[in-house]
């Protein structure tokens, strides 16, 4: 597999999710901002058909090929996952990102309140150039920790 390849891949998945994951917890906020208090799954862990009907009628529509939500089952939070998949090129093969989106807390059934920072951060602008210098400082500074605890011999890296 092409090196490469596997990192522009990587990198248009993570972008994709990222993207998605934003536009996802910005709909569900909205969804779900009046639902607070309220109950808003089944005994099953189910969502109440109530609460179904007023989510978004295409949760992956949004043009893009290898786009997959799914709801997490949880006693305790609201949570979707954003997964893509994009094609290795001239490999044969595919890359997988994910990203889990919180929407809210739970109790019971019941949604306690809403989550304000789970999108905070993400980025959709990553650049294969970018994560490749991150890579090689991280390299570089795994050797100089790894030469640093090497020289520590006999005596490692504390007394206890």
């Amino acid at each position: 597999m092409n090196a490469t390849a596997a990192l522009k891949a990587k990198v248009k998945a993570v972008n994709a999710a990222h993207k998605h994951a934003i536009v996802l917890h910005q709909a569900l906020t909205e969804v779900f901002r009046p639902l607070v208090g309220q109950q808003v799954l089944k005994a099953t862990g189910d969502l109440l058909q109530k609460v179904e009907k007023l989510l978004p009628p295409n949760l992956t529509q949004v043009g893009l090929f290898g786009l997959h939500v799914y709801r997490h089952r949880s006693d305790y939070s609201l949570a979707w996952t954003v997964k893509t998949c994009e094609q290795i090129e001239g490999a044969g093969s595919c890359l997988y990102y994910e990203h889990t989106v919180y929407v809210g807390w739970l109790d019971n059934g019941r949604l306690k309140e809403l989550t304000t920072n789970s999108v905070d951060g993400l980025r959709c602008d990553y650049t294969e150039a970018e994560v490749a210098q991150k890579r090689d400082a991280y390299k570089a500074a795994k050797k100089a920790a790894d030469d640093a605890q090497s020289a520590l011999h006999p005596f490692g890296e504390s007394d206890r």
